[in-house]
């Protein structure tokens, strides 16, 4: 990820919601001696000097500042915004040219962000602007959205903290989810029982609430019969950066393939808008379950076909715990089992699938699942009669092998 600091950047701000942020404060202060960290909850005060800040946190220690390419301020949502500003103008003249801030808290400090000296040499990372609803607009207005985490939203910098209520949120959501969708389509997801007049009249109120909630930031055009979002605007949606993920690796091949997608499945902190139930967000819901669920089938394949077997186990485990009676995965686990010599729990895997289908559709598992059922019994006797036996001349678990057999 540090790959993607643009050379003319001298302050990096580290997107609170990024899951891996402590990993990558560590990824930074593991490059060596010419990083410097400070946390500025324990400072007294920031100030406006980078060396006296150090001093402070050091005990008297200042190490040669143009040697230091990287300056981490930790926890700096515990400092006043227009002294974090102050602080960053002041500390960038103590630097060389190529030394960077690298800003760690609980929010964007939107201050850093739009000050006008700040903002050409400021970078959000991870970086959200390869995959975006418009091509980047004169507009400072940047929506950044987490439908997979949470349903968190940013507006340039600033999270949305109170939505007031449920249907200003599912309809910001609905609108950016679709990107470009019919008035009457809306009417009918969120009004279906309304007269058109009384459709469009709540419609109006609550596109103006959502409009208050970002800020007052417009993020919907109405255009020859559709809304879409305003070019005026710049959206980042996370469910959008997966779906284009899962595209390009469906063209690409060998690593590029495992690494694309790898970071799709990095997108999905949690289930889509997992706190709401409305008609369209669980249809939406499985939508993307179904497809998250072949994306990592297909990563496990990737990695089984590289020799990563543990991985491919675990990914393969993890797309049965969202339908836990798919038979092609189910077989998959048990080759994988097979494979790296685990015949017992190839077994379990089988013993309960198979339970599952009895009980809830009254039918067996496929011929084939039963046939490497029989494969994994077989490997179980041979390793068992392989084994002494015990002290007491009684056999040991190679007599119960018989009992874990599937029958047809």
């Amino acid at each position: 990820m540090m790959g993607e600091i643009d050379p003319g950047c001298r302050i990096v701000a580290i997107d609170p919601y990024f899951t891996h942020a402590r990993l990558l404060l560590n990824n930074f202060l593991d490059i060596g001696e010419d990083v410097i960290y400070l946390d500025c909850s324990v400072l007294d005060e920031l100030g406006t000097s980078l060396s006296s800040a150090i001093q402070e946190f050091y005990n008297g220690h200042l190490p040669d500042l143009q040697s230091i390419r990287f300056i981490l301020l930790d926890h700096i949502d515990s400092v006043v915004q227009s002294d974090l500003v102050h602080f960053l103008k002041a500390g960038l003249q103590e630097l060389n040219t190529l030394g960077r801030f690298v800003l760690f808290g609980r929010r964007l400090p939107y201050d850093v962000l739009h000050d006008a000296n700040l903002e050409p040499i400021a970078q959000i990372l991870p970086s959200v602007n390869h995959v975006r609803h418009n091509e980047l607009s004169a507009s400072r207005h940047q929506i950044i959205v987490h439908a997979f985490n949470g349903g968190r939203v940013l507006v340039d910098g600033r999270s949305v903290e109170d939505w007031g209520g449920a249907l200003p949120y599912n309809l910001f959501f609905y609108l950016v989810d679709k990107g470009m969708v019919k008035r009457q389509d809306i009417f009918d997801t969120f009004w279906p029982g309304f007269t058109n007049k009384e459709a469009t009249n709540v419609f109006h109120v609550t596109k103006r609430k959502v409009r208050k909630i970002l800020y007052d930031v417009d993020i919907y055009k109405y255009n020859n019969g559709f809304y879409r979002i305003s070019p005026d605007v710049d959206v980042y949606y996370d469910v959008m950066h997966f779906t284009q993920l899962v595209q390009d690796a469906n063209v690409a091949e060998g690593d590029r393939k495992i690494a694309l997608l790898e970071q799709a499945v990095q997108l999905v902190h949690n289930r889509f808008l997992h706190t709401a139930d409305e008609a369209w967000i669980v249809e939406r819901r499985q939508q993307l379950e179904y497809a998250l669920s072949d994306l990592l089938i297909d990563l496990a394949d990737s990695k089984r076909k590289a020799g990563q077997l543990n991985a491919a186990l675990g990914l393969c485990a993890r797309a049965l715990s969202m339908n836990d009676a798919r038979e092609d995965v189910i077989m998959r686990i048990m080759e994988l089992y097979l494979e790296i010599g685990m015949p017992a729990d190839a077994l379990s895997a089988y013993n309960l699938v198979e339970k599952r289908l009895v009980e809830r559709y009254g039918i067996p598992p496929g011929r084939a699942l039963r046939e490497l059922a029989d494969e994994a019994a077989a490997m179980l006797d041979g390793s068992q009669q392989d084994e002494p036996e015990d002290d007491d001349g009684t056999e040991g678990a190679a007599s119960r092998a018989d009992e874990n057999k599937p029958t047809d």
